[in-house]
């Protein structure tokens, strides 16, 4: 049986929601009320002396201390599980029973208000609204109670004397089971005979104790089966079994198949703990399970009567900001570096244009990128006698062109070019880089000391010595990403290309690895390398880190292969990871190194449909506002949606991490970016919602203000539910707009103007545009011009005069909305 927790109930309700697959559960009987909804497949169960078939969209109930028992091979389930006993409001439920099952009668239109209930507690679950989930939760009971009474009660349904004492015996053979528990043993120690305390399990659980026991540690054995790689031997003692042949045996008697063949069958279902660096994130992809459950969602008047008791206007009141204090000088670090997917993609024209783009409207230092040492570039051949042939002319073009836009190459050497590969097969990517260590080390450094020769000679030395060079991309992760089955073979390939470099010239600035650097250091990788680094005399100047916020450190390997795209439910997550991580450095002896952050994005899912909306232009807000200037670089990843990595999708909003479309559009983060790209040179205030600056003179000021909502705790999890490829701001809840006020003073009384520029869905928003376009499939060139043109921020400018050093400033903001305001004695103000 795989289960996992999916939402727990708000609140002081005291259940829970679990999500099955692949469900077997022997016969038991639990304290709690159930309620099971069938998302697909069909599940098989016994309850009483009744066998039912359930179908998709099945509902069932099972009673408080009912027996049961549930089989199905391919089935997914939704439990709804609440013990009315610890409930103040439901306690005189606790002996009420009921009789509901779908199968019997689909049709039934009792039967779809229950449903509508369950998807709605599902939904507030997933909210902040305690009492939404609590009123659902009420619905569905008052629902049960008036259409699906129990005229008899149900056969299994013990008397509550008899529960405790039948409860009391089976938590104890569940914490023993290991132990060969015997009858005799069992009677004396709960003071009944053997003969009674054999009819007590026949007449209380319909078999007997033998079968009840052999039941139980069969069911342990098969989770055994599926989530180790335990033996049968092995798996047979721990479970109480004399040895693997008895196991077989009865194994084979209740499943029809042996347990070898049962787990060849199904290994491939279950779930498998990983760290985030041992996943292959590529296949990272949100889950739909309760899609069946989110259609039966619908406009009605219990949620329209929550969003009128709970979305008031949320106020952001900033009082006595003094902008004749000196402030805070900002560094700006975050325009130090921008990525790029690949080499491959700098040989694009529309990403060129994108390119000159951001370095007029927002100029970055540099730009980090992978695979310079790929096929892509086609920099290192051999001939058939085995000399190496080396060519420059593809890196000539792609370095000529950055640096005629201003923009100096991260030097990141990789990869391995397949002709100096040691294993030719060991690739990743849709373009097949390959990740192998290089076959021989002195054509490596060869490779390596020609590539900056070249560079020093077409360049100068003046301008190299201003590259940052690094080797490698997440050498941390797992073999089928970047890493290698033993690390001390990626930290070789260091220190050879380390004293490579150093040997051209000392000067020559060489950092880290980009590093997915897991803060718990599951497989000691970081201890390892920077100890190496130094008994090796190859310590690195800075620090070369990437950031996502998903949580993959126990995920649920799907049929397909891929790994559920769980969100971190914390919004201080961002902030908590790097206050860690400076901790971290102290523990690995590297705390003065400078940290560059050269990926950072919410999440390393290409899919995840929030990535194209409001949402992101206000998380990469607040998460950048917060921490602003901790590190020394903010490299959001990407530029662009056009990643290599995998296939580009056919839908244009397909939820891919850039700040442009595939074919060029801004989405709202990369406006974001402009907005800040204004931030004057100090800083004079901050804190949850602002950011406010100004220059020497104190004449222009310019502030930010956000408006941020966090995604629900069922995004979290990485369930969909009800988000659809239109359907995108659902998850967010309590959105609603914030009024802003915010005094200034010691500001010289006259008249100001104040420019503001505002993104929010109306505004910079192309992905609502496209909405509003009616969400057309296929696009035409006109129809991506259209989308170009009026997908641009807001701007109202308007005067306001100062009274006595003092200015007010008022907005409201919309949900998820950022806007920036640049209050100028002069008219100096522009976007």
């Amino acid at each position: 049986m795989e289960n996992y927790e999916l939402i727990p109930l708000p609140g002081q309700i005291p259940g829970k929601l679990c999500l099955y697959r692949l469900v077997s559960i022997s016969r038991h009987r639990h304290p709690a009320f159930e309620l099971l909804f069938i998302l697909s497949g069909q599940v098989r169960t016994f309850t009483g002396s009744r066998a039912i078939l359930l179908k998709a969209e099945d509902i069932l109930v099972i009673n408080s201390l009912e027996i049961h028992e549930l089989y199905s091979e391919d089935a997914q389930m939704l439990s709804l599980e609440v013990n009315f006993s610890e409930f103040p409001f439901l306690t005189s439920y606790k002996d009420v029973t009921f009789d509901c099952c779908s199968a019997e009668n689909t049709s039934d239109p009792r039967f779809y208000p229950i449903k509508f209930h369950l998807a709605h507690l599902v939904k507030e679950s997933g909210g902040q609204h305690d009492l939404g989930a609590l009123l659902h939760l009420i619905a569905i009971i008052s629902e049960l109670t008036e259409h699906f009474p129990s005229q008899t009660k149900p056969s299994g349904v013990l008397r509550p004397a008899a529960g405790k004492t039948l409860a009391q015996i089976t938590d104890y053979i569940q914490d023993n089971y290991r132990n060969n528990i015997r009858l005799e043993d069992l009677a004396e120690m709960f003071h009944f005979s053997q003969p009674s305390m054999s009819r007590f399990f026949k007449s209380h659980l319909g078999m007997t104790f033998s079968e009840y026991y052999n039941n139980l540690r069969l069911e342990k054995a098969t989770d055994q089966l599926l989530s180790t790689s335990d033996s049968l031997t092995e798996i047979a003692f721990q479970n109480g079994f004399s040895d693997a042949r008895s196991m077989s045996a009865l194994f084979k008697k209740k499943y029809g198949i042996l347990p070898g063949e049962y787990r060849s069958r199904h290994l491939d279902f279950m779930p498998q703990t990983r760290f985030m660096n041992e996943v292959n994130y590529l296949a990272v992809t949100s889950s739909s399970a309760l899609a069946p459950l989110a259609r039966y969602l619908k406009e009605n008047f219990l949620n329209d009567t929550l969003k009128e008791t709970s979305g008031k206007e949320k106020r952001l009141d900033i009082e006595n900001i003094d902008i004749s204090a000196k402030g805070t000088r900002l560094r700006h670090t975050w325009r130090n570096i921008c990525c790029l997917g690949s080499v491959r993609e700098l040989l694009y024209g529309e990403i060129q244009d994108v390119l000159r783009r951001v370095q007029t409207e927002m100029p970055f230092k540099y730009i980090i990128f992978h695979g310079i040492f790929s096929d892509d570039t086609m920099v290192y051949d051999e001939l058939p006698d085995g000399r190496a042939v080396f060519s420059f002319t593809v890196i000539d073009k792609i370095i000529d062109f950055l640096l005629s836009i201003r923009l100096r190459p991260l030097m990141q050497l990789s990869f391995t070019p397949s002709a100096l590969a040691s294993a030719p097969d060991k690739t990743n990517f849709f373009m097949k880089y390959n990740t192998s260590l290089p076959k021989d080390y002195d054509r490596w450094t060869l490779l390596v000391t020609r590539l900056i020769g070249h560079c020093i000679e077409r360049y100068g030395l003046d301008e190299v010595l201003t590259w940052p060079f690094c080797v490698w991309n997440e050498p941390d992760t797992t073999v089928k990403m970047f890493g290698f089955e033993h690390k001390e073979d990626f930290f070789k390939l260091y220190e050879c290309t380390y004293k490579a470099v150093k040997k051209i010239h000392p000067r020559l600035w060489f950092g880290t690895p980009a590093l997915m650097f897991i803060l718990s250091d599951p497989l000691d990788w970081y201890h390892s390398f920077f100890d190496y680094c130094r008994q090796h005399q190859c310590v690195p100047e800075f620090l070369n880190i990437h950031y996502y916020d998903d949580d993959l450190t126990m995920d649920e390997n799907y049929p397909s292969g891929s790994v559920l795209n769980r969100l971190s439910p914390d919004e201080e997550s961002f902030t908590r990871y790097i206050d860690q991580m400076y901790a971290q450095l102290k523990e690995y002896g590297i705390e003065d190194l400078p940290v560059y952050m050269t990926e950072w994005n919410l999440t390393v899912s290409q899919r995840n449909y929030i990535n194209d909306t409001c949402f992101k232009s206000c998380y990469l807000t607040e998460n950048l506002l917060k921490n602003y200037d901790r590190l020394e670089s903010f490299a959001y990843w990407s530029i662009s949606d056009f990643v290599g990595e995998i296939q580009p999708s056919s839908h244009l909003f397909h939820g891919g991490l850039g700040m442009f479309t595939t074919n060029g559009i801004p989405k709202p983060v990369y406006y974001i970016f402009r907005l800040m790209s204004r931030l004057e040179e100090r800083k004079i205030a901050s804190g949850p919602g602002y950011f406010m600056t100004k220059n020497e003179n104190n004449r222009h000021f310019v502030m930010i203000f956000y408006n941020y909502t966090h995604y629900n705790k069922l995004l979290s999890s990485g369930e969909l539910f009800d988000m659809t490829l239109t359907n995108r701001y659902t998850v967010f809840p309590d959105l609603v707009p914030c009024h802003v006020q915010a005094h200034l003073k010691g500001v010289e009384n006259g008249t100001w103007t104040i420019c503001e520029t505002y993104v929010n869905r109306n505004h910079g928003s192309a992905f609502d545009a496209w909405i509003d376009m009616g969400a057309p499939e296929n696009l035409h060139p006109k129809d991506y011009e259209y989308l170009r043109d009026i997908s641009v921020p807001g701007q109202h400018i308007r005067k306001t005069a100062s009274d006595n050093g003092t200015l007010i400033y008022e907005c409201s903001l919309e949900p998820l909305e950022v806007r920036m305001a640049e209050i100028s004695w002069e008219d100096h103000y522009s976007m």
